[in-house]
């Protein structure tokens, strides 16, 4: 099996991690255990996608644009497509400067959503419960060169120039793609990065540039041969990479139904808890191709008032959008004591003549990212990639 060398592990103290992303997945997975080199895999890759922001107003619903501060359980009503413009994304190859064309529309991170808190009103918001952030510091050092990160061009990677032209009224939420790292001397615009959720600070709103558009420059060593890797690094500080984990591995809340489908489904596939890897596939797989899950933006109220609408996803009500369908995932991965988190962007399918890709808000989507160590993965389909 190939090797692959796109970290130099020893340069990424204290802790090194890297990440996979299978193909046809949706749940992206992360590394587990401080120290520990670990990797990332993703599912639910099939999934359409939507803007988790735009709704028809229906009872208790909100309308809003853009991605979501947090996302929200238990609306109900007709999610809209919504086809407003939000950015321009372009690759090129760092060592030629020619368009880097890749096969797959590439997934753009945005933000992340890793703590839950259940509804706790009673009347007409009693299914609402919601997702915010939690391992989070409100200030990160700027983003650091590829030589910094211990990255470099591979046989198993390439170094790929990103461009983002971002609309002024989305400037806000800046996105890349890990591993992600500088490419300018003097950027102009600040790019603060959180190595731990691979995020880049928001944008203060006094350093947006004058004119219609933003437009920053980073590179990305997250592609080989025109895909998108199925491994890129991430990084845990030791002094708190426990209370971090600490929060990826938290319950949603007491799920009995949920858990008693989880169990079932190892059991009639003879997959033991402790394979964590093969749970989770087994996992995606029953929300995927049981048949008995169906996408839809019409999201209908829960059918069981005493039940969490995320539990009533699962066993009462598989109608949904991606945030349920990610939502639910967590739950299962979490009663299977597998760290994980959602995490939130876009993956746009228009690629033009002029050689951008042409995001919207309608390209919005949600994933999952699961924590796996790399002796877990030993005998999966990604270890290939494994370093």
């Amino acid at each position: 099996a190939p090797k692959s060398k796109t970290v130099t592990t020893q340069l990424l103290p204290p802790v090194e991690i890297q990440a996979t992303k299978p193909a046809r997945r949706l749940i992206q997975t992360l590394p587990i255990g401080i120290g520990a080199l670990a990797f990332a895999a993703m599912f639910f890759y099939l999934l359409p996608r939507t803007s988790p922001g735009t709704f028809q107003a229906g009872i208790g619903m909100q309308v809003g644009v853009g991605l979501p501060t947090e996302l929200t359980m238990g609306l109900f009503g007709r999610l809209l497509q919504d086809p407003t413009p939000v950015m321009r994304v372009t690759l090129r190859s760092s060592s030629s400067g020619k368009a880097y064309r890749v096969a797959e529309p590439p997934y753009l991170r945005a933000r992340i959503f890793d703590t839950y808190y259940p509804a706790r009103e009673a009347g007409s918001r009693q299914f609402q419960a919601r997702w915010g952030q939690a391992t989070t510091q409100p200030f990160h050092p700027s983003l650091q060169t590829a030589a910094a990160y211990g990255i470099s061009d591979t046989a198993v990677n390439d170094m790929v120039s990103v461009e983002f032209d971002v609309q002024r009224e989305f400037a806000a939420v800046l996105c890349n793609i890990p591993p992600a790292y500088s490419i300018e001397e003097r950027p102009g615009v600040d790019l603060n990065y959180d190595r731990f959720n691979m995020l880049l600070d928001p944008l203060d709103p006094n350093s947006k540039a004058v004119g219609k558009s933003l437009v920053y420059f980073l590179g990305s060593a997250g592609f080989h041969k025109n895909q998108q890797l199925p491994i890129y690094p991430a990084y845990i500080p030791g002094t708190s990479a426990s209370r971090k984990f600490s929060q990826l591995l938290s319950p949603l809340g007491n799920f009995p139904e949920a858990d008693r489908l989880r169990r079932g489904i190892l059991e009639k596939q003879g997959i033991a808890e402790s394979d964590k890897y093969r749970a989770a596939e087994a996992y995606q797989n029953h929300f995927v191709f049981s048949g008995e899950f169906k996408y839809t933006l019409d999201l209908r109220p829960p059918m069981d008032s005493q039940m969490d609408p995320i539990e009533d996803f699962i066993v009462n009500q598989p109608q949904g959008h991606c945030q349920y369908f990610a939502a639910a995932m967590v739950a299962m991965l979490r009663q299977n004591e597998i760290p994980c988190r959602i995490v939130v962007g876009y993956r746009p399918t228009e690629f033009n003549s002029f050689g951008y890709f042409r995001v919207k808000q309608s390209d919005a989507d949600a994933w999952v990212e699961a924590l796996f160590l790399r002796e877990q993965l030993i005998g999966t389909e990604v270890e290939p990639w494994l370093s």
